[in-house]
């Protein structure tokens, strides 16, 4: 028995000698076939005839949905991978068809009067089981996942009906169980499983193609890395960036936008119950306001989540909303434009324009801080916001009055000219130590905190995000996440265009970086990552191939070992766990 990944086509309006050039409005939508074989029945019995190696009870389970052409944008350029037991077997394109989709329905059509519901399978890529020396065969509880970008995967379990005792007249030795992805993780949530929430764009915008749909709803095997999606997805523009409730029972998310919202130029916040949904998919919209500014990029809550504090990228603002009890958000109670202290465009040309906050990270003094929005803890000192702005080459300091929410500037903190910051974490054990990715800059800068007044006031340590053999400049490359690993003992951060994850120790002494390595992030784009509670696996969500990746955490070096398992989400930029 063999797998295979193939395109199915499903037929929408018949036709009998069907033209190459309209062929493609013959077709209601694409989906993934898993053409299981039995390669004795098309080989060797039956007198080599293929057709009882294809078409035996179970054979070819279809799904997970049908996707109209009008949700693709090229349907000749799709990956195709198969997966057996988290192990790649096959990964292909529907570029390197032989004949491309409109040709096959018209060759078909000549033979065939094709009618609606009708489903053409296009072929398979190199790695078939048979083919390889030595052979591969499946086996009883192997698992095959086979997956298509921007189609999603389908998960079939091999079952031996001999070991399962049926008494059922299969000719074969091996039947196939599909499994449904939603209900299997259903089943399993809990022994495992825990909710993940994937942030995508929704629209192009030049950097990104933008085919996502929202909130995708997702589920991580915290043992294993395995990923499944769990329905469909929240409906809302360009969600790229998530926090959840204290509780879980709540998503913010910020809208990426620079749309008329409430009479004003904004990008958009908004609060979601998945309390009465988790582990089963979407959750309900229960608030949304105007950021106060364009490009809403970051979202995060303080300790206590009385506030949720957002950051605006393209106008360099940022705004408070109060949450309320049942974690809905309030009318705006808080808002700061970034005042200019230099003069502008920034030594970058074409990044540097104008003011631009990237994040908005929010410490309590009186005890060490989370690098999650979630921590339990209590304080009852003074709170600090900061702001990283990559037009001014600085992080901007706040205090955070924990009545009303406002906003007062005490500081600002200078990066190395040109370096553009974008993103900072602190570990809970050590948090006199910042760290601060240089998107432009390609390094992480390395402060000592003053507790008394938050001040990021000594740069300690300025280090390079890349090997030091790597030649690629911004913006060939540029940073984008960085955390601090649970333990606090590295830090990660991502490059874009390396595409790797970078690893550094951290000295216990000094709070300085150590390079432990770079891993390959098996896509394009490493926009964000994110550990599970635990800090044993790591996934990292490749915005411009479509794909998340999962690794295993070396806790003794801080090295990421691939998992083997992927997820295919369109346009994926945020993970939320």
């Amino acid at each position: 028995m063999n797998y295979e990944v193939e395109l199915a086509v499903i037929i929408g309006q018949g036709g009998k000698d069907i033209d190459a050039g309209n062929a493609l409005d013959h077709v209601a939508g694409v989906t993934v076939a898993h053409d299981v074989s039995s390669r004795d029945w098309q080989f060797q019995k039956n007198g080599g005839q293929w057709l009882l190696g294809k078409c035996q009870d179970s054979f070819c389970p279809l799904g997970p949905a049908l996707v109209t052409l009008d949700e693709i944008p090229n349907v000749n350029h799709l990956r195709l991978t198969t997966r057996v037991n988290g192990t790649t077997m096959q990964d292909g394109n529907t570029s390197e068809f032989i004949f491309d989709i409109p040709h096959v329905i018209a060759w078909v059509s000549q033979f065939v009067t094709l009618v609606p519901g009708d489903i053409i399978l296009t072929g398979t890529p190199s790695g078939v089981g048979c083919f390889r020396k030595p052979p591969v065969w499946l086996k009883h509880g192997d698992v095959v996942e086979c997956s298509i970008e921007q189609l999603g995967t389908i998960r079939n379990v091999m079952v031996d009906v001999s070991k399962q005792g049926s008494s059922g007249e299969m000719n074969s030795a091996l039947a196939v169980s599909a499994v449904s992805a939603v209900s299997a993780v259903e089943k399993t949530l809990g022994k495992g499983y825990v909710p993940m929430y994937i942030g995508t764009y929704t629209e192009n915008k030049g950097f990104v193609d933008g085919i996502g749909k929202g909130v995708y709803p997702c589920a991580l095997n915290t043992t294993t890395g395995e990923m499944v999606l769990m329905g469909s997805p929240m409906i809302t523009s360009n969600p790229t960036f998530i926090c959840t409730s204290r509780d879980g029972n709540n998503l913010y998310t910020v809208s990426e936008d620079a749309t008329i919202n409430r009479g004003q130029l904004s990008g958009s916040t908004r609060s979601w119950n998945i309390g009465t949904k988790k582990g089963q998919g979407s959750g309900t919209m229960v608030s949304s306001w105007a950021s106060g500014g364009t490009d809403s990029c970051y979202v995060e809550c303080n300790r206590e989540e009385t506030f949720c504090f957002v950051s605006n990228y393209t106008s360099g603002s940022v705004a408070v909303f109060p949450v309320r009890p049942d974690r809905s958000l309030g009318p705006l109670c808080s808002f700061v434009q970034h005042e200019t202290t230099k003069s502008l465009p920034g030594p970058v040309k074409d990044s540097q324009e104008g003011q631009n906050a990237h994040q908005a990270r929010c410490w309590e003094a009186s005890s060490s801080s989370s690098s999650s929005s979630s921590s339990s803890s209590s304080s009852t000192g003074p709170a600090w916001l900061y702001v990283p702005d990559l037009g001014l080459d600085c992080v901007v300091q706040y205090t955070v009055d924990d009545t009303t929410g406002a906003l007062s500037e005490c500081g600002r903190w200078g990066t190395p000219s040109g370096g553009g910051p974008r993103h900072m974490d602190w570990s809970e054990q050590h948090d006199q130590y910042v760290y601060v990715t240089l998107e432009m800059g390609n390094a992480i800068c390395v402060y000592q905190r003053n507790a008394s007044t938050g001040g990021l006031e000594t740069l300690l340590q300025t280090i390079p995000s890349l090997p030091l053999e790597c030649e690629l400049q911004y913006p060939e490359n540029s940073t984008a996440q960085l955390l601090v690993h649970p333990s606090g003992r590295y830090v990660y951060v991502s490059n874009r265009g390396h595409d790797t994850i970078g690893c550094f120790r951290v000295d216990d002494g000094t709070g300085k970086l150590i390079s432990v390595g770079w891993y390959s992030s098996h896509g394009l784009c490493p926009r964000h990552f994110r550990f599970s509670k635990d800090g044993a696996i790591c996934i990292v969500a490749n915005q411009n191939s479509h794909d998340l990746y999962t690794y295993r955490v070396n806790m003794e070096t801080g090295e990421l070992v691939d998992t083997g398992h992927s997820l295919s989400v369109p346009s994926p930029v945020c993970v939320c766990l």
